[in-house]
């Protein structure tokens, strides 16, 4: 049986590869690999950035502050809801595709202020 290994060890053992970032499943395990550096004598973003998902409050509050991805859940549970009462008005539906826009939210954390990252157009 293979050993587990903690987070913190995974960590560490990453940056000590040349590691240069982390994208974290969501915000709060953005702070909690924050809190892991810090531990260990690193510092955020010159070590290594760190990139949240979901940018919940947090994400803004933090020190520093976490660059995070901001998913349109509302808009994502409005159009779940939609298809939903559709299904329960016994309507056929044919095969569905949705895209929802999410939007990278530069922040301390990586190096950058509270600039939201815009892709330029062509």
């Amino acid at each position: 049986m293979e050993p587990k290994i903690s987070f913190a060890d995974w960590l560490l053992d990453r940056i000590k590869a040349s590691l240069t970032a982390i994208l974290c499943l969501g915000d709060e395990y953005a702070v909690e690999a924050i809190r892991i550096l810090v531990k260990h004598g690193l510092s955020v973003p010159q070590h290594l950035a760190v990139i949240g998902y979901d940018n919940t409050y947090i994400s803004r509050i933090y020190n520093p502050s976490i660059t995070s991805v901001n998913v349109p859940v509302k808009e994502m549970i409005e159009t779940a809801a939609k298809v939903l009462f559709e299904l329960m008005d016994n309507k056929e539906l044919k095969e569905m595709s949705f895209e929802f826009k999410n939007e990278l939210i530069i922040r301390e954390s990586c190096g950058g202020g509270n600039i939201p990252f815009q892709k330029e157009e062509k």
